[in-house]
């Protein structure tokens, strides 16, 4: 049994210029709450990905239940994935370091 899926055309869903953390969010609940298992997203006709959308969907791609695929992605959306990919995880895992004497913590 052949697992269904679904392509969605995101310069219909969106715009040509992907730019919000918030379109992002809206794209990928609509997403999850589709039925087939399987989403392939196609790029095609998208002009523009500003890196804060570029990370929302990275993030959203990999908290989905989905399994999210691309398609045509043009050489300058990849090249943002492929930044906003190299930036998180050149920074994980991230250190927290406090200075309790900067902080002026009082003790009572």
């Amino acid at each position: 049994m052949s697992r269904k899926s679904e392509t969605i055309l995101i310069v219909n869903s969106i715009a040509p210029n992907l730019m919000l953390r918030d379109i992002a969010n809206s794209f990928f609940n609509k997403i999850n709450a589709m039925d087939a298992p399987i989403i392939v997203i196609d790029f095609t006709g998208v002009r523009t990905i500003s890196r804060s959308f570029a990370h929302q969907y990275l993030v959203r791609k990999k908290e989905s239940p989905k399994e999210i695929k691309e398609t045509n992605m043009p050489d300058n959306v990849s090249k943002m994935f492929d930044v906003v990919e190299r930036s998180v995880s050149e920074n994980h895992p991230r250190t927290l370091t406090l200075h309790l004497s900067k902080l002026g913590a009082l003790t009572v």
